[in-house]
């Protein structure tokens, strides 16, 4: 629970009528036990009998004052939902249900089935039954899907809008291992990945150390068997591959395509350190830092951290601003520096050039490009 950060509850133990209140009480005391450390550890424990329903008025009650404190979902945002459930039914066709987990959608709007990216639209929503306009965020619905057979989505997929759900198969993340865990988690053991409604087996890497101690938290790699569509931010909880119990969990920092390498840490430490805080100044920094040799692009940046474009677009454009970056338009800049430096080489090249084939009149663009790799490029 205090992985995906659940805050709201209370425990209820059922059937109340077949023991004696001696049994009762020792239940209690394991609760007591079990759940300490936890937001349930000072939240009511509640009897309950379904046959003589003894203590339903309790647990009515305490489902109204919760429920009266259950912060709502952001439904501004744009919309995505963890698929659970798939049907085929006749005279529809495809149908999936889940809870959406943000923003809302209409009968209609284009939607993207993640990681496979097959577009599709929603002929029709319905939750408990009924049939409505738009869904929001924190909504248990169905959706009928469009030109989509039963075979190409299924359970651990998402349902998303456009640019929503970045899907990828190597992540940066945080992890803590329980103190319960029995055992230590070594350098790329391999470990099962639970991630909205998709299990995944991977491998993990430790950036810290070669071995993971229960009860610490370190910064990882996940190097999925198969790419989970997923945003920066999201919870994980991992369990043993031969084994049904949770032994850690955390938070997906960034989504990645470069394999951590011990060579790499004092450049990638630091940028996981800064995301971690969410201090987006800090966050563009370590990402001018670290590939000060290409060009800076907000959309790549967007798509690694989950920050809005928008946000780090204003944050690149206050450098250029401050006469730090250059703006090349199209969303991407290069530091100054970089780009007094490559204008040196540019004439450098071209006058080696032009001395070694005094018969040409100009040396072409992609002489130049040869005789400067790496060129800086967007990655």
């Amino acid at each position: 629970m205090n992985f995906f950060k659940v805050k709201k509850g209370f425990i209820v133990i059922t059937k109340t009528d077949v023991v004696d209140d001696e049994t009762l009480e020792f239940a209690e005391f394991e609760i007591a036990e079990l759940v300490k450390g936890t937001f349930f550890e000072k939240k009511p424990v509640l009897r309950f009998s379904a046959v003589t329903l003894s203590g339903f008025g309790k647990i009515r009650g305490a489902i109204i004052r919760e429920a009266k404190n259950v912060e709502f979902k952001n439904a501004d945002q744009l919309f995505r939902l963890h698929v659970d459930q798939v049907w085929s039914i006749s005279g529809f066709g495809t149908v999936v249900s889940g809870t959406a987990c943000s923003g809302n959608i209409s009968a209609g709007e284009p939607l993207y089935i993640m990681p496979r990216k097959k577009k599709t639209e929603a002929r029709f929503i319905e939750m408990h039954h009924n049939k409505v306009q738009r869904a929001f965020a924190g909504q248990r619905i169905g959706l009928n899907l469009k030109n989509v057979s039963f075979k190409e989505i299924k359970r651990g997929m998402v349902l998303a809008q456009k640019g929503t759900s970045m899907s990828g198969s190597i992540f940066n993340a945080r992890l803590k291992l329980l103190e319960t865990s029995l055992q230590p988690l070594k350098n790329r053991q391999k470990v099962k990945v639970y991630s909205g409604t998709l299990k995944v087996n991977a491998s993990v890497i430790l950036m810290e150390r070669k071995e993971m101690l229960p009860g610490e938290e370190i910064f990882v790699q996940l190097r999925m068997e198969k790419k989970m569509a997923v945003l920066p931010k999201d919870a994980f909880v991992i369990s043993p591959m031969n084994i049904k119990r949770v032994i850690g969990g955390g938070t997906i920092l960034e989504i990645t395509k470069e394999k951590f390498r011990k060579a790499k840490e004092k450049k990638i430490l630091p940028v996981l350190e800064a995301i971690l805080s969410g201090d987006l100044k800090k966050i563009i920094d370590c990402y001018i830092k670290k590939d000060s040799q290409f060009l800076i692009c907000s959309e790549s940046i967007s798509e690694k951290i989950g920050f809005s474009g928008k946000e780090i677009e204003a944050s690149l454009r206050l450098k250029a601003d401050a006469g730090e970056l250059l703006d090349l338009g199209k969303h991407r800049f290069i530091e100054k520096k970089r780009y007094r430096e490559i204008k040196k080489k540019v004439y450098v090249a071209i006058n080696d050039y032009i001395s070694a084939n005094p018969l040409e009149a100009c040396a072409s663009v992609t002489e130049i490009k040869n005789k400067l790799l790496p060129f800086p490029r967007n990655r």
